[in-house]
């Protein structure tokens, strides 16, 4: 007869699920941090290269806060549609992990909706601060160097 405490078979039987969940940690937050790095990079490209008409909207009377809000539209939409597209994928893997646990939680659209208001957030971080140092230049500065 073999003997062993609860804990001893629950900790055995835990294991594979704590090495699991930290590996899926670490690649979420590997892939967060590639994701961010990515969005301040074309945020950043975007703004160099949409400088010149940033020049000729201030010097046309345009405001730093209309500037601003051209580039998040301009911005966000792909972020958004890159989120939708995603979600199915998302959606296929959690339910796959979920189904491993004898009962399994429902699974909301509320990560999916907290996981696109992060990213558009991440976004229009990364365009604002572009926006608005492109927007504060001169437009002289600008439109003397094209």
């Amino acid at each position: 007869m073999r003997r062993e405490f609860y804990d001893a078979m629950f900790d055995e039987l835990y294991t594979s699920y704590l090495r699991v969940s930290q590996v899926m940690s670490a690649l979420a937050l590997m892939a967060v941090i590639i994701a961010v790095a990515g969005l301040f990079g074309m945020a950043t490209l975007l703004a160099g290269r949409r400088r010149r008409e940033i020049g000729v909207r201030k010097s046309l009377g345009a405001g730093t806060l209309q500037m601003v809000r051209m580039m998040l539209v301009s911005f966000a939409k792909p972020v958004a549609i890159a989120n939708v597209i995603a979600w199915p994928a998302a959606y296929f893997a959690a339910r796959r992990y979920l189904d491993f646990f004898i009962e399994p939680i429902p699974l909301t659209p509320l990560p999916f909706l907290l996981a696109l208001a992060a990213t558009v957030a991440v976004a229009c971080a990364a365009v604002v601060g572009q926006t608005v140092s492109a927007a504060r230049t001169r437009p002289a500065e600008v439109l003397r160097h094209e």
